[in-house]
């Protein structure tokens, strides 16, 4: 059935001019003619973007290109790994989000869950390949943050008790960003914000007629507060932190 399928199928050619028409037309449909994820689309766009800023030299673009390329390999091998250590199917462009709360400046609600579109125009922004490579890298860093904290929810001797508590509890979601924002700038207090989390989960969500996101924003606020603000410590980070659950 699948020789007869194959044999039976007609492959429509598409030449582009160069590879940022190439680029583009990628980033409407994929080779299984199926709508992009916003990874997928943003990963395109930024691949157009290095085209567009380097144009003028081939071999800083090759190289940049490559770069780029290499970097998005290894997000989706910490996807991969992190789909494989859990056991489940995280939503790629779930984690995406997580980055864009925890990592960029965002203003409202509407930022974060656009993050595609947010994104495209951090990226519209950079005036060189360089920036661009170091925002792709970030990004990279963010799935590489997930990985490690999969390995350590799943691991018998998991080094963050409480962390290892959380996720047992099954409403890790809203935490994400959190917890990759003090992971990579307050590693040594993350089993502490997880025990903070643990009561905020117990007294907000089974105690309290509230809606189910309640305080979530407030926590999306403080993973963006640990990474723009530089008045930030690791003790303003619990008095935050004791306000939502008080």
């Amino acid at each position: 059935q699948i020789l007869q399928t194959v044999s039976g199928s007609k492959i429509l050619l598409h030449s582009a001019n160069d590879s940022g028409a190439a680029m583009q037309i990628f980033e409407l449909l994929n080779d299984r003619g199926k709508q992009l994820t916003q990874l997928e689309a943003l990963k395109s766009f930024i691949m157009h973007r290095t085209y567009i800023l380097s144009q003028q030299d081939i071999r800083v673009q090759n190289s940049f290109r490559e770069n780029i390329k290499s970097d998005c390999t290894e997000l989706y091998r910490h996807l991969n790994n992190i789909n494989n250590i859990s056991k489940r199917e995280f939503d790629e462009d779930d984690i995406l989000r997580y980055y864009y709360i925890a990592f960029e400046d965002w203003d409202n609600k509407e930022d974060y869950t656009k993050t595609k579109d947010s994104l495209k125009a951090v990226f519209n922004t950079f005036q060189t390949p360089a920036e661009i490579l170091g925002k792709t890298k970030k990004i990279v860093r963010t799935f590489q943050i997930m990985e490690i904290l999969m390995t350590e929810i799943h691991k018998s001797n998991c080094t963050y008790p409480w962390l290892k508590n959380l996720y047992i509890i099954g409403r890790m979601a809203p935490f994400y960003p959190l917890l990759i924002s003090v992971y990579e700038k307050f590693p040594a207090i993350l089993d502490k914000v997880c025990n903070y989390l643990e009561l905020f989960t117990y007294r907000i969500y089974p105690l309290i007629d509230r809606r189910s996101d309640t305080g979530i924003t407030s926590l999306y606020a403080l993973a963006k507060d640990i990474s723009f603000d530089k008045n930030i410590n690791e003790n303003k980070i619990f008095t935050e932190l004791k306000k939502l659950i008080n």
